[in-house]
C-alpha cells in the first residue's frame, strides 16, 4: 500500500469520520439537551397551568364573594327600608291613636255638655211651664177680680191694663 496516495485518503476519510462522528456527537448532545429544554418548558407550562387554574379559582371565589356581598347589601338596603317604613308606620298610627283617643275625649267632653245643655233646657221647659200656668191662673183670677169687681163695685174705676200686658180680658 502506498502511503502517499492512500494516506491522504485515509487522513481526509478519518478526518471527515471523526467530524461525522463529532456532528453526531454534537447533534446527540444538542437532542438531549433540546430534550431538556422541552421538560423544562414542560414544567414551566404545568406549573403556569397550575397557576392559571389557581387563579381562576380564586377569581370564581372572588366572584362569588362579591355576589354575597351584593346581595348582603341589597338585603340590608331592603331590611332598612322595611325598618324604616315600618317606623314610619309605626309613627303614623300612633299619630293615629293619638288623635282618636283625644277625639274619643272630646266625644265624652261633648257628651257631657249636650246632656247638661238638656237638662238646662228640661229645666227651662219645667220652668217656663210653671210660668205660664202660674200666668194663666193669674190671667183667670185677674178676670174674675174685674168681673166681681164690675159687679160689685159698679161705676168703679180701676187703673187700666198697662201695654204690656194687652190681652183680650
Amino acid at each position: 500500500m502506498n502511503w502517499t496516495i492512500w494516506g491522504p485518503v485515509f487522513g481526509s476519510l478519518v478526518v471527515a469520520v471523526i467530524g461525522l462522528l463529532g456532528v453526531l456527537f454534537q447533534a446527540k448532545k444538542n437532542h438531549q439537551a433540546s430534550l431538556e429544554q422541552i421538560d423544562t418548558l414542560k414544567e414551566q407550562a404545568n406549573a403556569a397551568t397550575i397557576q392559571a387554574n389557581a387563579a381562576l379559582e380564586a377569581a370564581r371565589a372572588s366572584t362569588k364573594t362579591a355576589e354575597a356581598t351584593a346581595q348582603a347589601a341589597i338585603n340590608d338596603t331592603f331590611t332598612k327600608a322595611y325598618a324604616a317604613a315600618s317606623e314610619n308606620w309605626a309613627r303614623y298610627t300612633d299619630a293615629i291613636e293619638k288623635r282618636l283617643q283625644e277625639q274619643g275625649e272630646e266625644i265624652v267632653e261633648n257628651a257631657k255638655r249636650i246632656d247638661k245643655a238638656e237638662r238646662l233646657a228640661e229645666a227651662d221647659r219645667q220652668a217656663r211651664d210653671v210660668a205660664e200656668k202660674k200666668f194663666r191662673i193669674a190671667e183667670a183670677w185677674m178676670r174674675r177680680t174685674i168681673r166681681w169687681i164690675k159687679e160689685n163695685l159698679p161705676g168703679a174705676d180701676y187703673p187700666p191694663i198697662p201695654p204690656e200686658l194687652d190681652i183680650e180680658l
